[in-house]
């Protein structure tokens, strides 16, 4: 099964590691800084970038992961040892955020939920993803795209049902107990 086994490498004869990885990662953050500055000119609009933005966020990022999910054979796709550590390890991440966000700093319910998820849920999908297939090519993609997936079934209403419960919300505290 494809996410266990380690990703193929796309070494360039006489190139040092340090450059590969600048040669991958600068461009990200120069598309990044070109965003940053385009959109400080009266070319960009407020209203434009909100309508990328959400296109990026509501479509074109879920389709890819569909299409990716969807074009792996189940035995890959779905590759249940992969997603137990994955998850494991980021619920265990979640679970120490929380309590130093209640015990050590104090802070209420809601609050703690948002600290925990911020310890523990990476920003992998617009950057992350397209690194990934830079760096490793396609076919590192499915391990990529099947933490992102696992990322957001388990922490975004973990973390919505834990802020609603903080604010008193009954129908939230019930469904968390059941």
């Amino acid at each position: 099964m494809y996410p266990l086994r380690r990703p193929p490498t796309r070494r360039l004869s006489g190139k040092s590691r340090l450059q590969e990885l600048l040669n991958i990662v600068l461009p990200f953050f120069a598309l990044i800084f070109a965003g940053y500055g385009f959109g400080h000119t009266p070319l960009l609009k407020p209203e434009a970038v909100r309508g990328l933005v959400e296109f990026v966020f509501w479509f074109a990022l879920p389709a890819m992961l569909f299409m990716k999910i969807a074009e792996a054979p189940f035995r890959e796709a779905f590759d249940w040892r992969f997603l137990a550590s994955y998850s494991g390890a980021g619920i265990i991440v979640y679970g120490i955020g929380f309590l130093v966000a209640m015990r050590l700093f104090r802070l209420a319910l809601d609050q703690s939920a948002v600290f925990a998820m911020g310890s523990a849920f990476g920003n992998v999908g617009f950057m992350g993803l397209p690194m990934v297939a830079l760096a490793f090519g396609d076919e590192a993609l499915l391990a990529a795209v099947l933490a992102v997936t696992a990322d957001q079934m388990i922490f975004i209403p973990l973390t919505s049902g834990l802020i609603q419960a903080g604010r008193g919300d009954r129908a939230a505290g019930a469904g968390l107990s059941s």
